[in-house]
């Protein structure tokens, strides 16, 4: 992908767009939903969009952040300042957990009781991206790390992104478009119960399991979201 598509971060500050909103502002082939937001939109974890830092400083991680330009890479921020690891890129988008770790290994805890829809970003051996959304609330964050680690994507590391019914992509194929998927709890009517992400070694009053936990999201609804569009 990355020498196919250029991949970028997007926030619209205090509107709710949904992904094929965004699809049409910014003629993207890929759009998909991002790392976490608070009830008025605002990102609980820190972003880069066009070389502009976002969200709270002073944020301190265990897991990791998708990075871009130069390139495409998902950075391990764990015994890092966040803002300084961030600083050299043009955008870039904190999340959690890591479902693949650099080196090995998953960061993902919590219940495994507590089924999701799930969307994640990760770079297999040959360095391509890997943008995947699931069908169904099926995994749990655990059960997901572990099923990448085993999977035929072969992927060195992947990162996940925010989940539950707002689990969007939209992918452009040709003149056709497809649709995002969401999960049945939102097509059913039905409201979510709250997900509680913690990784190995973060207690739940953590700042990133507080963030998780106090955060409604609006149902299909992106904000922010990573942009896929053509490399002419």
């Amino acid at each position: 992908m990355p020498a196919r598509y250029e991949l970028s971060v997007h926030w619209a500050g205090d509107q709710a767009l949904e992904v094929e909103d965004w699809q049409r502002a910014l003629a993207a082939d890929v759009v998909v939903n991002g790392s976490y937001f608070e009830s008025d939109y605002t990102p609980p974890t820190p972003l880069r969009s066009a070389g502009r830092a976002l969200g709270p400083a002073g944020y301190v991680s265990s897991h990791g952040a998708v990075v871009i330009g130069p390139g495409v890479g998902i950075i391990d921020l764990r015994g890092r300042d966040v803002s300084n690891a961030l600083a050299p890129y043009r955008d870039a988008m904190v999340s959690y957990p890591l479902l693949v770790a650099p080196g090995g290994g998953t960061r993902a805890g919590g219940r495994d009781d507590w089924f999701a829809n799930r969307t994640f970003i990760g770079i297999d051996d040959r360095s391509r991206i890997v943008i995947a959304t699931t069908r169904e609330g099926f995994f749990a964050l655990r059960r997901l790390g572990e099923t990448l680690q085993r999977s035929p994507l072969v992927l060195r590391v992947a990162l996940n992104l925010d989940g539950g019914p707002l689990a969007s992509q939209i992918v452009r194929a040709g003149a056709a478009s497809g649709r995002p998927r969401q999960c049945r709890d939102h097509r059913r009517g039905r409201r979510p119960r709250a997900r509680l992400p913690v990784g190995p070694g973060a207690a739940p009053s953590s700042r990133e399991a507080a963030d998780r936990a106090r955060r409604h999201a609006p149902a299909v609804t992106a904000p922010p979201v990573i942009v896929a569009n053509p490399a002419w």
